[in-house]
């Protein structure tokens, strides 16, 4: 596990103002520590900005050798990685028009430049599209075109989409390789009900769209309002589970500090998002848990109407534990939990799903899903999911000691707020 002050070394440097004097502490670094905080970086989704920032900092010559050389080796696959990708992102744009679906790219591709600069500065892993009801059956055909089967489906209209599995990924492969299996995931809606929440998000997206251009793919992006809530939505579920990518607080605070002045934008938001208090809620969550990592003014209109009116609960466990938890390495931890029960008005409910949050007995991988019906493969996909679940097992077990020790941190924190 990577220690938490190399982590606030890195921090320091991806802050709004750079502090370079933490770094340091990354000259020096053993071999063990480097692979460490790599892994770290990786998982994050912070190695190419981190990289990109000391490189405009001229401050490359702080950091080991090692490091250095590794994340620059990295920068170069990711590029290569990021390539392919956009070439299958604009195939599955072509078939997505000729098969006449009404639809929206999501995330991915769609955030250079207003939240991230370049595209080989992120980690992306599969594809999104928002898409109308009406056109599930199109777009299903589409991608079927495309070489991709269905995969797995949900009550909501959500469907997941990928290529046949013809080899089995481990711990060991390098994310930033070209991809060997691609997935698609189509949404009917900006939010579906996660985690026993439900949150009134706008509906008529595919109403306000505008065309978007990267490096010569074109396609429908959504409006800025709308893909500003979308990505709140999306740190605010992952959230609600264990674990987020700080590079998705990383590029919503670049967002924020780019737009800044731009009050029609963030007056647009507020009309988008005051219809529904859990929305305003969990937007005031998301924004002050940015800002508790990455510290700058926010626009005053954000403050106003979400930050200022956010309640006790949230307020306080973004302060006592926000920061802690954010930098987590993978898996994460439970301790959203504390604020979770906050956004769900069933309380039967609550109680059920919170007993299968604290020790799920659901613990297998879909490792294995659209498997090529091949007998090595198959056998060692069913290896792979026995040795996930018992690690599953072993993090459930150690999350549910910090739960306890992180539930008496939270009642005296609560006990203390007037």
């Amino acid at each position: 596990m990577c220690e938490p002050f190399l982590k606030r070394a890195v921090l320091s440097v991806l802050s709004p103002k750079p502090d370079l004097a933490p770094i340091e502490v990354l000259r020096n670094c053993d071999r063990t520590r480097t692979k460490k905080l790599l892994l770290w970086l990786d998982q994050s989704g912070l190695a190419f900005h981190f990289l990109d920032r000391l490189q405009r900092e001229k401050a490359l010559d702080l950091v080991s050798a090692d490091l250095r050389q590794a994340l620059e080796q990295r920068a170069h696959q990711n590029r290569v990685r990021m390539h392919a990708m956009l070439s299958e992102f604009g195939n599955l744009n072509k078939s997505f028009t000729s098969h006449g679906v009404r639809y929206s790219a999501m995330k991915g591709f769609t955030l250079v430049p207003e939240y991230c600069p370049v595209p080989s500065l992120r980690h992306q892993t599969d594809f999104d599209f928002l898409i109308a009801p009406e056109s599930a059956k199109d777009a299903s055909r589409a991608l079927v075109s495309c070489g991709y089967e269905l995969q797995e489906s949900g009550d909501s209209g959500e469907m997941t989409f990928g290529t046949p599995l013809l080899y089995i990924p481990s711990r060991h492969d390098n994310i930033y390789d070209v991809p060997r299996h691609r997935q698609v995931d189509l949404h009917t809606a900006l939010w579906h009900e996660a985690h026993c929440v439900s949150i009134g998000a706008p509906i008529d997206c595919l109403n306000r769209l505008r065309r978007k251009s990267l490096l010569g793919v074109s396609f429908p992006a959504l409006a800025e309002d709308d893909m500003f809530l979308l990505h709140v939505f999306h740190v605010f579920q992952h959230l609600l589970s264990s674990w987020i990518r700080l590079s998705w607080l990383f590029e919503l605070d670049h967002f924020l500090g780019t737009h800044e002045q731009d009050a029609a934008l963030w007056h647009s938001v507020l009309d988008r998002a005051s219809g529904d208090v859990k929305l305003r809620t969990a937007l005031g969550l998301v924004l002050r848990l940015t800002n508790r990592i990455f510290p700058r003014r926010l626009p005053p209109i954000l403050e106003e109407w979400f930050l200022a009116p956010l309640p006790r609960s949230p307020e306080t466990w973004v302060r006592q534990f926000g920061f802690i938890w954010a930098i987590s390495n993978l898996p994460g931890n439970k301790l959203t939990l504390f604020v979770h029960r906050d956004f769900v008005n069933d309380q039967i409910l609550w109680r059920k799903y919170l007993r299968s949050r604290i020790f799920p007995m659901h613990l297998q991988s879909s490792l294995g899903l659209g498997v090529h019906p091949s007998l090595k493969v198959t056998v060692k996909a069913r290896v792979g999911r026995y040795v996930y679940a018992l690690g599953r097992v072993i993090s459930h077990i150690r999350e549910m000691a910090r739960l306890v020790l992180g539930t008496v941190r939270w009642r005296r924190a609560l006990r203390s707020v007037p």
